[in-house]
């Protein structure tokens, strides 16, 4: 080696020992903790038909605050480490799968992947650069629901064709397809972060020659698709409250095909309360693409999730979209408990360059998620 040379490579986070072992420990309490309120919660709720805007709120809430680590920025290794072990929480991944996911892909780790994007999301849990190994789960319900979805359409179909004879043909309900359509909406506004993010993470490697890099390129460039398609119908729904209505008249129950792109949000202002969901989508859109595309640039991506988190603090302000003081209250905690994550991440970018003060404030950032968890399953 000529002399001189300077080799640079990138390393993961790291952490003493005997720390790292007592934030497992605590992390997986915790994990265990919200798993199982989150599925008390919601299906006693499915069942008693109890509010689920909290529950919602909580999810969605986490989902920002424990992928921001991903933004590559000097956070403390034991703050990513806690965080980390919530991230199947909120990827609704509630049993260890992999083993049965990789099955059924077909995805083999050893020959068909040449590891993660960078060490940062490796160490994180997006192992591969490719689509279908890193969304696990949440790959085989999108393939459930489309299967689901076939038989809601026959069997609606063999309803309006024969069954309901009396009832005018273009009057007959299909309840069974409104029903799969407010899943997918669900499905699709919960999983949209994961989704992007493992998409723009394939987009990284598109082009490779194994059969499977091939198949899980395909996949992602039509799953893109599809998100993009959900977001224009959202946007379009939007436009098409906004200038079919007045703003001030009440407008009663939305469509039963999108009742619950409405949960909680004020249905008399259908459309002020969809900006709410569109903004929503975009600020997922955003954060994926920065934190996936704008590794090099960490005070940027810092500045651009901040920039985002206050934009939704001025549209629940300006808007009020939801249906109650309660609703209302709890999502400007919520965002206010984003924000302040967000300055503690811009603390990490160099403003803050002493070891000991960094650490204090990975230990705030570690409270500051578990108190966001706790008042949400309070509310």
């Amino acid at each position: 080696m000529r002399q001189g040379t300077t080799l640079r490579k990138e390393i993961k986070r790291q952490i003493e020992p005997q720390q790292g072992e007592a934030l497992e420990f605590l992390s997986t309490v915790f994990s265990v903790l919200l798993r199982a309120v989150i599925l008390i919660g919601f299906l006693a709720c499915l069942l008693l038909g109890g509010e689920m805007v909290p529950f919602w709120a909580m999810v969605n809430t986490l989902q920002i605050l424990i992928h921001l680590p991903l933004i590559n920025v000097e956070i403390p290794g034991f703050t990513a480490l806690f965080l980390k072990g919530l991230l199947d929480v909120t990827r609704f991944e509630f049993v260890p799968l992999d083993g049965l996911v990789n099955i059924l892909t077909g995805y083999r780790p050893d020959a068909e992947t040449e590891g993660g994007l960078n060490p940062v999301f490796e160490q994180y849990g997006y192992e591969s650069k490719y689509m279908i190994p890193n969304l696990g789960l949440i790959w085989i319900t999108f393939l459930v629901l489309c299967a689901a979805t076939v038989l809601a359409g026959v069997k609606d179909l063999v309803t309006i064709l024969w069954c309901d004879v009396k009832t005018p043909l273009l009057r007959r309900q299909t309840k069974w397809c409104s029903f799969m359509s407010n899943v997918w909406t669900r499905f699709m506004l919960e999983v949209f972060l994961e989704m992007t993010i493992c998409i723009l993470i394939n987009f990284t490697a598109m082009g490779g020659s194994a059969s499977f890099q091939r198949s899980s390129s395909a996949c992602s460039v039509m799953l893109f698709i599809v998100l993009g398609l959900f977001l224009l119908f959202v946007l379009s729904l939007l436009l098409y409250k906004w200038h079919t209505t007045d703003p001030g008249v009440p407008e009663g129950e939305p469509a039963s095909f999108h009742k619950t792109l409405f949960l909680g949000l004020n249905t008399k202002h259908q459309a002020r309360s969809l900006m709410y969901p569109v903004w929503f989508l975009t600020r997922r859109l955003i954060f994926s693409i920065c934190v996936v595309a704008g590794g090099a640039r960490p005070v940027g991506q810092v500045m651009t999730v901040l920039v985002c988190s206050l934009l939704m603090w001025c549209l629940l302000l300006w808007c009020r979209p939801y249906d109650t003081y309660d609703y209302q209250a709890l999502q400007l905690f919520n965002e206010a408990m984003i924000l302040l994550a967000c300055i503690h991440m811009l603390c990490f970018t160099g403003f803050v360059a002493d070891d000991s003060g960094r650490n204090a404030l990975g230990f705030t950032l570690i409270l500051l998620v578990i108190i966001v968890a706790f008042v949400n399953m309070l509310v």
